[in-house]
């Protein structure tokens, strides 16, 4: 906990593993979506609104074949193996200028329009996105030394909902997507460096769409058939019919090109026991205690379900009975998260060298608590000895009969 501390009235979290955070309730299964779609019904989805669709494909369908928006929704259901989805969708204009349409990608933050409209999705439509992406719009850049404007939007967005940003690397080489991820690495940003293929059967051929909305399917689909804190990581892969790119990998040999990418926190899709899925779940950031999605979202859930599960503690008498019952609940909850196992333990409790007089006559209160979280699997190692006693204890039966 920092030394000087601004005054607030509320609730805040110091995450001890450095720094300050004051994080929001996070509803982990709720995707939001921006792109175009120029042919969709203007009363169903106008323009740079928050629009919310439940588990609802007839409703997608309204926004019409053309643009990105319908293809990656129909990809992120079809990971959903009936489960549905919950999505926010924000449609913007394409431009014949390359630059108005990037221009309305990205938006005003002080008018919430564009990528920023996300902030008001909670007011508009009652629910909070924390799953981001914007497919086929956030990869181009002008040079190597300039960030992506959209990708940029996304990550700030993540930052303010505390929730995460899905991009797509420059995927040509795994050099090239490399680099796109050094120049856009961020502690909230998931990356994939491949396209997917999909049937038109509009134009009666394979074309080459963007990955995201698979990825973010998976995500939901995992929260759906096992709960919060479990990696999308090696799940198999619906409704594509190719890559763009297929990227060498062999379960063996740490030199494979699926492994080069992971080294640099960028996540793929490879061909394995004769079905495609999802390599890796990792954030593109060089804290290891901060790469992995399924242990930063439990996190934020935590912290988020402790602020917004105290307000009514804000404006009650500070006293050791607050106290007590603050730490029921909070203790209470690490229990179920434990019981479920999300978590692998926790507890909390009242530091009283955090909680000087002075503090309290002040109406302050601050409580500790701990919890560990299970990182998933990554590098399995097993060690095979050769043991000659099992061929000698062979033999030795033989042994046995001559002397019977």
């Amino acid at each position: 906990m920092p030394d000087t501390i601004k005054k607030l009235r509320g609730i805040r979290i110091w995450n001890e593993g450095g720094g300050a955070n004051v994080l929001n309730p996070v509803d982990g299964s709720i995707a939001g979506v921006i792109g175009t779609a120029p042919d969709a019904n203007a009363e169903a989805f106008p323009y740079d609104a928050n629009v919310l669709i439940i588990s609802n494909m007839a409703q997608a369908l309204l926004l019409g074949r053309a643009g990105t928006l319908l293809t990656q929704i129909e990809l992120l259901f079809a990971q959903g193996d009936g489960n549905g989805a919950t999505i926010v969708v924000r449609r913007v204009e394409k431009d014949a200028d390359t630059a108005v349409t990037t221009s309305n990608f990205v938006g005003s933050l002080a008018a919430k329009t564009g990528f920023y409209g996300f902030i008001d999705a909670e007011n508009d439509v009652g629910v909070k996105p924390s799953l981001f992406f914007a497919p086929s719009y956030g990869t181009a850049t002008e040079d190597a030394e300039t960030k992506n404007p959209v990708t940029v939007a996304g990550q700030a967005v993540a930052d303010k909902m505390h929730g995460y940003l899905f991009a797509e690397a420059d995927s040509s080489t795994k050099e090239a997507a490399v680099a796109w991820r050094d120049l856009h690495g961020h502690e909230r940003t998931h990356i994939i460096a491949q396209s997917v293929k999909v049937w038109s059967v509009e134009l009666a051929v394979n074309v080459t769409v963007s990955a995201l909305g698979l990825v973010v399917g998976l995500v939901l689909k995992k929260d759906a058939d096992e709960g919060l804190g479990k990696s999308p990581e090696n799940m198999p892969v619906s409704g594509i019919t190719g890559l763009n790119r297929a990227v060498d990998f062999n379960l063996h040999d740490p030199n494979s090109e699926a492994q080069y990418l992971a080294d640099h926190q960028i996540n793929c899709i490879v061909h394995v026991g004769g079905r495609w899925v999802l390599w890796g779940a990792l954030l593109a950031t060089e804290t290891v205690n901060k790469q992995f999605l399924k242990v930063e979202r439990v996190n934020d859930f935590i912290a988020g379900t402790i602020q917004q599960g105290f307000l009514w503690a804000v404006g009650m008498d500070n006293s050791s009975a607050l106290a007590d019952l603050i730490l029921e609940d909070v203790n209470l909850m690490l229990r179920e998260l434990h019981e479920a196992k999300v978590i692998l333990g926790g507890k909390a409790w009242w530091p009283p060298e955090m909680n000087p007089l002075t503090a309290l006559i002040a109406g302050k209160m601050s409580i500790d608590f701990d919890k560990s979280i299970a990182s998933p699997m990554q590098d399995l190692r097993f060690r095979m000895y050769e043991n000659s006693n099992y061929l000698l204890a062979d033999f030795g039966r033989l042994t046995t009969d001559v002397a019977a």
